[in-house]
């Protein structure tokens, strides 16, 4: 950058020189130490302000110039130099940094250029950022210090600082200037060295390092100097001669040996010559070491043995003394190296004192060393302690000896180990002794092993028993637990064996009997008894007096375990072979349960024993027989959708056999059953009953004992288990084998013959009872198509559905049988018309016309039917089914899928009521019935006061048609249900706008079939429709009639019931033509009685008429009803029933059934005040 000259126009002064140059310095591009330098070079400027802007201006040219001369060389400096040069802003941001510190850190200068300082290098838990703050203020504590940085690599170095500050003219801090040298390894090596020194003065032996050259003592540690009663400081003031007992020639020869070994040391044992004169006797380990330049340190190690060499002196002096002993004595240093061997130790083992001195004292006094003395023997003298024992040994020509030995530690006052003291004393002659003590009492023992037996020795003087020794694995005992004399052995007798073994054993001892001998019980030590046989012999002295008992106990319980399972197994055949032949002779399978149950209890001698039968649908267990439960139990079955039942019965299924419970308290398999636990069941085995058809049920045993169920008892039990499902595979092949004889195999209808046998039935209780009764012969259509097409599985799959069919269209009463092939035939029992075979028919139509799916496939069929009745077509079965054939055939001519009845007139009506039915479920669709109203009058004012509804069919062809030609028809088809919903909803929907034009007291009156009864909820659709309409229910009324009255049941009497509670009126029509009691006038919510017409009719002519007609009247106001008589035509008839004060009347003299809008403007006629009808006088 080139300063170009100031104006001259102005003379400034010379603080305002310096000013604008310092303005445009900040514009120069030079680095901050050499602003820093020009900065400070203007501050120390003394300038004339009369020299004006040039001279300055050359001035500062010349030191720019200069400085930048001194910059360049400074630079060069720093970056030839080994030290780290950095500026520092205030901020902490580096501004300038040499090369070092790059090469140090492994950095490159862009890296760290405008970078902070701390958060490079310095690791956080230094905080050096408060260092570098107070160096700011320019203290001069922090100036000089040493901190560890970070380089790239993560490598920490430790560095030494030298720190400046960095001002401007003004004196304003600027930057740091930082000067700092890599001291970490003189660092590590001053730790080494202090650690080395730390090492050393820990050691408890003497350390000198020496220096070979000089042949003086360069450092020592403090054990040295306690050694040898010199400060450190004396110490190094020694020569060599002075402490060692060796001469300086002696010195540099030994010295430069070492040197020779390289790394090796040697160990002598010398003298040291202490402060005070005396020596001390030292073990010194000595080694040479070679230092980084080239020369050499003697290292010596040297530990004060003067009391080991006591020791040895006082040993040597023992020795002399030791040798006058009767026992061999042999003893050791701390590593077992033999340092003597007296006379005795020569002649007990052969070996003399030279041949052993030296060598390893284990491995000449013990025949296995390493396990004898390394493993035995040294851990516990190690510890202080003596050991004692007997070992074998071997002498120097090979014979062995056996010898009692005693080793003893040394120790020194520390208590440390030093040496081993071993005294040993010949016991051959005894060991022999005892060996052949030994093996007598083993031939002992092997007698009694062989035999088994318990020997026992009883002294009668002392009362005190010995045992053999294999009485604890036989009684569970310890001997010392039948030690306490013949009582203690008498303790564990069994109860009732008690007193007689006790008094036998006395007889024995008071008498001169030689033995004594018997079979008893005696009780384990875990609670169980054994069976004992015992034979004692008596020992006497010469007085005869018994002194011992000795005999031997003999364990029979394996034998009497085996007679009694002998005796239990020829039991348990017997059993078995008896059970055998009932079950298989029986053809009663509740029978065959019951024995299976006596003969499992009887075998296994059990409490409990159970037979159960698994359910036709496999959903559950059922009792059959058993022994033990309670009767609240033996009602019971078991759901195999229980959890735990189900869990159970699994067991079994995946189990090749039986399924032992040892202990029900332990069972992890599943939980036990309340049933179990009730009777306190401890244990049972259970298996299923199996056969070639599957399975059958269950057999088991129970008992309150644990583990009851030996391996035999198991057997038992499962051949009882496969008699009894041989025995009911049997039963059921018999069954089988019948109802192959009476049922289809394919479809399970009954066969030809047993459908025969069904049919004579039905005639012979329709002759008794003087039924009507049918036969229908039925041919499945095409099914040889579906057959031939689709396979015989799924023609068999076709008839099975056909019979499924057949059988829904049908009462229980009724019978549906295959004849063979295609061809089916029902007989209907108790028919109430002949038409009821029609709806059959149509029933079985109606449901064969529905697509068959049979697997993939979807298929259609229908059938001819013929229809034979009895009487009118024949009294016996081949007659009628014979006639039902041929109907059938006629039906097939006709084109199929329909039905003919044998006998041609009802084949007409049957044609005509099928066509009547069909067209009256188009009648509801198209809404072609309607309703017709004949008016109920009061005689007294003329007035209308109730009508009731009459149904009329519309018929497009016929006409208008009554109820007569339809009503039967639609109670057979079941269309009378919704025909009379629609009745209720039309009659209440015209009342009630006869209502809303002022005819409020109006009630409508309608009739109900009894069929709607059963089959319909008449009370729920009256409440519904008067709901919707809005009509009153007091002005509703339902007529029943007197025979449905009569003939129905409880249930009908319920819906009378719930009518009233509707609030409904109900009348009863047609009365007086049932001739039955007339109890249920009280019995039933009536409200009206309706006098039919034939009473009516010839009341004025008739007087038995007329006095019935007066009593009805009579008779239904006493009891609060309204009388309404019917059919009423004649003026006289008229006045015969007002004069007998009846309440209404309907008939032809007033009105026929009109449609709604003529009987409308019969209504209206009351608007002008003029009675509607006639009125009638009271008198003549």
């Amino acid at each position: 950058m080139t300063i170009s000259s100031p104006s001259r126009q102005s003379a400034l002064s010379s603080a305002d020189t310096i000013a604008r140059i310092k303005a445009l310095i900040g514009q120069l591009e030079i680095d901050d130490v050499l602003r820093a330098a020009i900065e400070f070079a203007l501050g120390e400027a003394s300038l004339d302000p009369a020299s004006g802007d040039s001279n300055l201006l050359s001035v500062l040219h010349q030191t720019l110039d200069a400085l930048r001369e001194s910059n360049r060389r400074f630079h060069d400096m720093l970056d030839n130099v080994e030290l780290i040069s950095v500026i520092l802003s205030p901020a902490g941001t580096i501004t300038f940094c040499n090369d070092y510190l790059l090469q140090l850190t492994g950095w490159a200068r862009n890296d760290l250029l405008g970078k902070n300082w701390f958060e490079m290098f310095v690791p956080p838990e230094l905080a050096l950022h408060k260092v570098h703050s107070v160096l700011l203020t320019g203290a001069t504590e922090p100036r000089h210090h040493i901190n560890e940085i970070v380089t790239r690599w993560g490598e920490r170095r430790i560095i030494q600082w030298n720190n400046s500050l960095l001002r401007s003219a003004a004196g304003e801090v600027t930057g740091t200037v930082s000067i700092g040298a890599d001291v970490t390894e003189r660092v590590q090596r001053e730790q080494d060295l202090q650690r080395f020194r730390l090492v050393m003065d820990a050691t408890a032996d003497a350390i000198y390092l020496v220096d070979r050259i000089s042949m003086r003592v360069i450092d020592v540690n403090g054990a040295a100097c306690r050694m040898l009663g010199y400060d450190r400081e004396e110490i190094l003031a020694l020569s060599p001669e002075q402490i060692y007992s060796f001469d300086r020639e002696q010195l540099m020869r030994n010295w430069d040996r070492l040197i020779e070994l390289g790394n090796a040391a040697d160990i002598i044992e010398t003298s040291h010559l202490r402060k005070d004169g005396s020596w001390v006797q030292v073990e010194v380990e000595r080694r040479a070491v070679r230092t980084d330049d080239n020369s050499w340190i003697i290292v010596g190690v040297a530990r004060d043995i003067s009391l080991r060499k006591q020791a040895e002196d006082e040993l040597r002096f023992q020795a002399l003394l030791l040798n006058t002993v009767g026992e061999a004595l042999v003893a050791s240093d701390r590593l077992g190296n033999i340092r003597y061997w007296n006379a005795q130790a020569e002649q007990l083992y052969g070996w003399s004192a030279s041949e052993v001195i030296g060598q390893n004292m284990a491995c000449i006094l013990f025949t296995d060393p390493l396990h004898e003395f390394a493993v035995t023997i040294l851990p516990e003298v190690s510890q202080g302690q003596t050991w004692r024992g007997e070992n074998a040994a071997q002498r120097k020509d090979g014979t062995r000896l056996y010898v009692q030995l005693s080793v003893a530690p040394v120790q020194d006052a520390a208590k440390q180990l030093t040496g081993l003291i071993c005294v040993s004393r010949d016991i051959s002659k005894r060991r022999a002794t005892e060996r052949a003590l030994r093996r007598s009492n083993e031939r002992f023992e092997l007698v009694t092993r062989a035999t088994n037996d318990i020997v026992w020795d009883w002294d009668v003087s002392t009362d005190t028993l010995w045992w053999s020794e294999n009485m604890g694995s036989t009684l569970g005992y310890d001997r010392l637990d039948l030690d306490r004399g013949m009582e203690s052995w008498y303790e564990p007798l069994h109860p009732d064996d008690y007193e007689r073994v006790e008094g036998g054993v006395q007889a024995a001892i008071d008498s001169d009997a030689v033995s004594w001998q018997d079979e008893y019980r005696f009780r384990h030590n875990d609670g169980h008894y054994l069976a004992i046989f015992d034979r004692g012999f008596v020992i006497r002295d010469k007085s005869g007096k018994a002194i011992r008992m000795i005999g031997a106990m003999m364990d029979i319980t394996a034998r009497k375990k085996a007679e009694i399972e002998n005796r239990q197994h020829a039991m348990q055949q017997s059993l078995l072979a008896e059970f055998g032949q009932k079950a298989l002779a029986s053809t009663n399978l509740d029978t065959i349960m019951d024995e299976a149950a006596v003969v499992v209890a009887k075998g296994l001698e059990v409490e409990f024993c159970r037979a159960m039968q698994l359910s036709a649908d496999g959903t559950s267990l059922i009792f059959k027989a058993g022994c033990g439960w309670n009767d609240r139990w033996l009602r019971r079955s078991v759901p195999l959708n229980d959890p735990e039942a189900r869990k159970r019965y699994e067991l079994h299924l995946h189990a090749n056999g039986p399924i032992v419970i040892d202990d029900f308290s332990t069972e992890t398999r599943f939980v036990p059953s309340s049933t179990l636990t009730d009777h306190q069941i401890a244990s049972a085995v259970e298996v299923l009953i199996r056969g070639p058809s599957g399975i059958y049920g269950l057999v088991g045993a129970y008992s309150r004992e644990r583990s009851a169920f030996s391996p035999e008892k198991v057997n038992f039990l499962r051949s009882i288990s496969i008699t009894l499902g041989t025995a009911v595979e049997r039963v059921r092949s018999d069954e089988r084998v019948a109802y192959l004889a009476q049922f289809d195999t394919l479809t399970g209808l009954p066969n030809r013959h047993l459908f025969h046998d069904r049919m004579a039935q039905t005639l012979s209780q329709a002759e008794r009872n003087n039924w009507y009764a049918g036969v229908v012969y039925i041919d499945v259509d095409r099914f040889k198509i579906v057959n031939d097409t689709y396979g015989h599985a799924i023609g068999d799959a076709l008839l099975t559905e056909v019979a499924q069919r057949l059988r829904n269209c049908i009462r229980s009463g009724d019978t549906v049988g295959r004849l063979g092939g295609d061809e089916f035939a029902i007989v209907l029992s108790d028919l109430a018309n002949v038409y009821d075979a029609n709806t059959v028919a149509q029933k079985i139509l109606d449901a064969l016309a529905q697509p068959f799916k049979l697997d993939a496939y979807e298929t259609y069929v229908t059938a001819s039917l013929g229809i034979s009745l009895y009487p009118s077509d024949g009294i016996d079965a081949d007659t009628l089914l014979k006639n039902a054939d041929t109907a059938m055939y006629r039906a097939k001519e006709q084109g199929r899928n329909n039905f003919e009845f044998y006998t041609p007139v009802l084949n007409q009506r049957a044609t005509r009521r099928i066509g009547i039915e069909r067209e009256l479920r188009h009648a509801i669709e198209l809404n072609q019935l309607e309703l017709f109203y004949q008016p109920q009058i009061s005689l007294e004012n003329g007035q209308i006061v109730a009508a009731e509804a009459l149904i009329r069919w519309r018929h497009p062809q016929r006409g208008l048609l009554g109820p007569s030609e339809f009503i039967g028809i639609a109670e057979e088809s079941g269309l009378i249900v919704p025909i009379g919903q629609w009745v209720v909803e039309t009659a209440c929907t015209q009342t009630m706008l006869w209502h809303q034009a002022g005819h409020s007291a109006l009630t409508i009156a309608v009739n109900v079939s009894p069929a709607e009864i059963r089959r319909g909820n008449v009370p729920e659709q009256i409440r519904a429709a008067l709901d919707r309409s809005g009509l009153k229910p007091q002005n509703f009324e339902v007529e029943i009639t007197e025979s449905m009255a009569m003939d129905s049941a409880e249930s009908f009497i319920d819906t009378l019931r719930t009518l009233k509670n509707v609030g409904v009126m109900i009348a009863i029509d047609d009365f007086g033509t049932g001739y039955s009691n007339l109890s249920y006038l009280k019995r039933f919510p009536i409200d009206t009685i309706k006098i039919d017409q034939t009473f009516i009719r010839d009341i004025v002519t008739d007087t038995d008429d007329a006095v019935i007609v007066r009593a009805i009247i009579a008779m239904a106001h006493q009891l609060k009803l309204d009388v309404v008589a019917e059919g009423v035509e004649t003026e006289a008839q008229a006045t015969f029933l007002r004069r007998n004060q009846i309440d209404l009347v309907q008939g032809f003299l007033f009105s026929a059934a009109i449609d709604a809008n003529a009987f409308g403007q019969l209504l209206d006629r009351r608007k002008s005040g003029q009675p509607q009808f006639r009125i009638f006088p009271t008198a003549p």
